[in-house]
């Protein structure tokens, strides 16, 4: 039996646009009932005739799992294959998370939105973290020689 996908948690993932665009596809994911990889692989291509689109098992596993952002035409392929097996059309409404009463965009439109945003606000990497925090820069570092 295949391991069960979950969202990230906040250390793995921490809020920022990337967390906003896999809170969005698996929201796709759970109304589709958390299928296992094959078979969304499967749907995917089972439409590549109608949709051609397509997306590799690894590459959705990535994206779930926040290791990755891939290009727009391998989530899309991912929008359709959990669309379709959650037996919903991506270009309807989408209920707002948030608030239950009212609609804001469909679940295509908002995905795009929270993927675009996910690209372009990335955060840089943080510069690697000195091995030795005591250079030779540092004047209260221990000296071996006199202060005279």
């Amino acid at each position: 039996m295949a391991a069960v996908l979950r969202l990230p948690s906040y250390e793995a993932l921490p809020g920022g646009a990337h967390r906003i665009f896999i809170l969005e596809l698996f929201r796709l994911y759970r109304l589709a009932g958390r299928p296992p990889l094959r078979e969304i692989e499967e749907k995917v291509l089972e439409m590549v005739e109608e949709t051609d689109l397509t997306v590799s098992r690894e590459t959705i596993r990535r994206t779930l799992q926040a290791k990755t952002i891939p290009r727009w035409a391998s989530v899309e392929a991912m929008l359709v294959a959990l669309a379709s097996i959650a037996k919903i059309n991506p270009d309807e409404k989408a209920p707002d998370i948030d608030r239950d009463d009212e609609l804001f965009g469909t679940y295509r439109e908002r995905l795009n939105q929270a993927w675009n945003d996910a690209i372009d606000y990335r955060p840089e990497p943080l510069p690697p973290v000195l091995a030795n925090p005591w250079t030779s820069s540092d004047p209260w570092q221990p000296s071996e020689e006199p202060p005279f």
